[in-house]
């Protein structure tokens, strides 16, 4: 079977000059692409990267990308943040934030370490914690129980579909 190669190699041609943004799509992420809508509570055990619109609560135990298309109003918590879009929230990273050229925050930043590329815009407070960014009291950046809680309704809806799939009359 022949398959036809994209000219572009996999990468879509608006992506490759993205300024700052840098990031290894492993097989483990949340991808909410461009043109979608998303409200409510995202939670991730990997990382999730966001090209389109989100409001709410993101939390994830790896990275979350913002892109230069996306549109959040969120509060985030990761281990570090790449900021390409808009955002009107609060970052509460363990380890970096970035805000890339272009990118666009109201709202505070807490982290180890903070980077505003030139061409970003920021308009909020900021507070760089060499020893414990995120928070003090809870010493993480994501609510254990809310994804281990998330990862177990999920398994529960999963195996609660495959049964009754399994039993139906044919």
């Amino acid at each position: 079977m022949l398959r036809r190669r994209d000219p572009h190699d996999g990468q879509d041609p608006d992506e490759r000059d993205e300024p700052g943004i840098k990031e290894t799509l492993g097989p483990e992420m949340t991808v909410v692409g461009r043109g979608t809508q998303l409200e409510g509570t995202l939670l991730s055990a990997e990382s999730i990267r966001i090209d389109g619109e989100a409001r709410g609560t993101i939390a994830a135990r790896g990275d979350v990308i913002l892109s230069s298309h996306s549109h959040v109003e969120a509060d985030i918590r990761a281990e570090n943040v790449v900021m390409g879009g808009e955002l009107r929230g609060n970052i509460r990273a363990r380890t970096r934030t970035e805000l890339a050229a272009g990118g666009r925050l109201v709202g505070k930043i807490r982290s180890k370490l903070l980077v505003v590329r030139e061409g970003a815009q920021f308009s909020g407070q900021s507070s760089v914690d060499s020893e414990d960014a995120p928070d003090q009291a809870g010493g993480s950046a994501y609510p254990e129980d809310e994804l281990r809680n998330a990862d177990e309704d999920a398994t529960r809806r999963a195996a609660h579909w495959y049964r009754s799939r399994l039993s139906a009359p044919t």
